[in-house]
């Protein structure tokens, strides 16, 4: 499936209709919405196989909801999760990615 998103052009006002068709285009290209705070489920997980011969199966993630504003008017924002850590479990133990801020 090809993501058609729209086009916009340098300077040019970024209005609720602009922010709905790109909205529909994602949506468009999604597979069926998700309950985010169930966590993610056995069928979710990838397994990651480094270097060497142990592989590490992701367990557990965190994350924070931050709020991006347009500078010029605050009425404008978009809500992102953003990554805090991430858990892996392999032959060698757990392995813990915290990502800073």
């Amino acid at each position: 499936m090809i993501m058609k998103a729209p086009r916009v052009a340098r300077g040019q006002a970024i209005t609720a209709n602009l922010w709905n068709e790109l909205a529909d285009a994602v949506d468009e290209s999604l597979f069926s919405p998700r309950d985010i705070t169930a966590g993610i489920t056995t069928e979710e997980v990838e397994e990651i196989v480094t270097s060497g011969s142990t592989s590490w199966t992701e367990i557990s993630r965190t994350s924070d909801t931050v709020r991006v504003e347009n500078p010029e008017d605050a009425t404008q924002f978009v809500d992102v999760e953003r990554m805090r850590t991430i858990v892996f479990q392999g032959g060698a133990g757990t392995l813990t990615f915290t990502y800073k801020p």
